[in-house]
């Protein structure tokens, strides 16, 4: 899957790279949500473009970030 095919709000490769590292280091799924919410993403959007990041949010405790 190319570059093109994320979301508009992660242009560049230092954006993706950011969200990328971000979402893994995530703890919970609260804190996965506020993430992709910082990074102008909707849910829709995070589970068709990164569906193996989104699989390993459902896997997360639910917590507080």
């Amino acid at each position: 899957m190319g570059e093109e095919d994320y979301s508009d709000h992660l242009v560049s490769e230092r954006d993706l790279s950011a969200f990328e590292t971000h979402i893994r280091i995530a703890k919970s799924r609260a804190e996965t949500l506020e993430i992709i919410r910082w990074f102008g993403l909707s849910e829709a959007n995070f589970v068709h473009d990164f569906p193996d990041f989104a699989k390993k949010a459902q896997e997360l405790p639910d917590g507080t970030p």
